[in-house]
């Protein structure tokens, strides 16, 4: 719950592609830390995913 109360945080402080980066970066590192025993379970899994719109883009002038 931490996890995802964190990255929610970061979200609404971040734009699209940069809390894409650090949701990539963060779930990396929880993996990497259960792969080497110091997490009991596997928390890359509670990351929620960020939300983009298919085809969103900027309007034209």
């Amino acid at each position: 719950m931490d996890v995802a109360e964190w990255m929610l945080e970061a979200g609404s402080r971040l734009t699209v592609e940069p809390a894409k980066r650090e949701a990539a970066d963060l779930r990396a590192l929880l993996r990497f830390l259960y792969l080497d025993g110091i997490l009991e379970t596997d928390l890359g899994g509670a990351m929620p995913p960020v939300a983009r719109w298919r085809g969103a883009h900027y309007p034209r002038r």
